[in-house]
């Protein structure tokens, strides 16, 4: 069973007599923790053993991840109120920095206020300056290494992560479909996404309009220009899914506060 979400890896558990046991490290994707909303199984590179696609955040936001500086998710109860305070922290020029703004904190946290007088002061500090050792000392860490919606190809029960191209990390994949589109006989893959409800620091994922990206068998791809494609996909889409109407195949598109979408292709 493969399972992923955000700031988790892509988490893989294998049945041991009737128990779930977490195998991930034994398949090589113990660092492959993401925002992950889609994954899709599938032999993407015709070598008859199962590839992982994965839908992820992308590189059009101002949040960065990586091994070496990955975005962070701090919480633990600060404040000694009885309720846990999540801190979201991400790296610029070397050093990481909470995400929230001084406001954002102190609406969970008054008593930052206090120690921060100036916003100045406090766009300049980083958690550990914010927050004491004795605060923090009881807290606990998840982090995001990978931003980028990602192909982890399996050679031989280890899996190798390749990005997709550029024009797939332009916004959040939340919907992705492996066909033929071009009826070459290798599989190609259509993705879709976006996401609005960002804070407005972030403003919203809305870049991506529908996207073919075309397969060469070998687990690679090239981005099928949308003037070829002709793909106008808007909204905020949270996955895309296949069904039968008729004698018809289309592919049914849920929107966030909005109408559901039906593509025919």
């Amino acid at each position: 069973m493969v399972v992923a979400g955000e700031f988790m890896p892509v988490t893989v558990f294998e049945n041991h007599k009737g128990q779930l046991q977490n195998v991930t490290a034994q398949y090589g994707l113990e660092n492959s923790q993401g925002m992950w909303q889609k994954i899709v199984l599938d032999d993407i590179d015709n070598d008859g053993d199962i590839d992982i696609l994965a839908g992820n955040l992308g590189l059009n936001t101002q949040l960065r991840a990586s091994q070496k500086e990955p975005m962070t998710l701090i919480y633990g109860d600060f404040d000694q109120n009885g309720t846990i305070d999540p801190v979201i922290n991400y790296f610029i020029q070397g050093k990481s920095y909470p995400l929230a703004t001084l406001d954002e904190f102190s609406y969970q946290m008054p008593s930052i206020k206090k120690k921060f007088l100036k916003y100045k002061d406090y766009s300049e500090a980083t958690l550990k300056e914010i927050l004491t050792d004795e605060q923090r000392k009881n807290s606990k860490e998840l982090k995001v290494q990978e931003l980028k919606t990602t192909l982890f190809v399996n050679n031989q029960g280890k899996f190798t992560a390749n990005s997709l191209p550029m024009a797939a990390q332009n916004s959040w994949i939340s919907g992705i479909i492996v066909q033929d589109f071009n009826k070459d006989g290798k599989k190609d893959l259509l993705l879709a996404g976006n996401f609005y409800p960002w804070k407005i620091q972030l403003g919203k994922s809305d870049a991506n309009k529908g996207l073919i990206l075309i397969g060469n068998g070998k687990g690679t791809f090239i981005t099928l220009p949308n003037s070829q494609s002709k793909l106008l996909l808007e909204g905020d889409i949270r996955g895309i899914y296949p069904i039968k109407v008729g004698a018809s195949s289309v592919f049914v598109l849920p929107r966030n506060a909005d109408r559901l979408s039906v593509l025919k292709y």
